[in-house]
This record gives C-alpha cells, sequence and structure tokens, in this order.
C-alpha cells in the first residue's frame, strides 16, 4: 500500500473561490483529515445494493469544504473540473478515491 499524505496538499483553481476569511484566490491548501473531519463528513462513498459503490458527494463537499476552510455555500459556483481534482485531493488522504466493490 502507498504511504497516505500526512502533508497539506494544494489545488490551484481554473476560476478563484472565497475563503472563510473573504479572500478570493486561485489555491486551496488541504490540510490532512481528523476522524472529526471524517464524522462530520458522513460517509463518503454509499454501497449499493448490487453490491456497487459510488461517491457521496455531499460528504465530499463537507470535506473540502472543512480541508480546505472555503463555506460550504462557496463550492455551489466551483466549477466541475476544480471540484473534481478537489475531490481526488481530499480523497487521497483516505487511501485509493475509487473503493473496489465486491
Amino acid at each position: 500500500m502507498d504511504a497516505l499524505p500526512v502533508e497539506p496538499v494544494t489545488v490551484t483553481l481554473s476560476r478563484p473561490i472565497r475563503r472563510a476569511d473573504g479572500i478570493e484566490t486561485h489555491q486551496i491548501q488541504f490540510r490532512p483529515p481528523t476522524m472529526r473531519d471524517l464524522r462530520q463528513a458522513g460517509d463518503v462513498f454509499i454501497a449499493l445494493g448490487d453490491g456497487a459503490v459510488k461517491q457521496d458527494l455531499d460528504s465530499i463537499a463537507t470535506l473540502i469544504a472543512n480541508l480546505g476552510g472555503i463555506p460550504l455555500p462557496n463550492l455551489d459556483a466551483m466549477s466541475p473540473r476544480d471540484f473534481n481534482a478537489c475531490r481526488v485531493a481530499v480523497l487521497g488522504f483516505l487511501g485509493d478515491s475509487e473503493p473496489e466493490s465486491s
């Protein structure tokens, strides 16, 4: 198993976003999560009845907001491409970004 990131991870955005301190930025630095962050976000993966697994966007958005210091409502204006880059970054702290289905 590859080592998981323990240092902050920075994602460069195609469009600026407003941080919690009101400053607009083209970069978000994500800190590694704590168990509290994971409990607040809820399950980021949802098991479907057919054995498949899907990602819960609301839980992932909560992780992005909490780990990156971005108010959750500000993520609504984020481009899908930027959201996906942030999704990959925060899920990288958890291991595989795509869990294997059984």
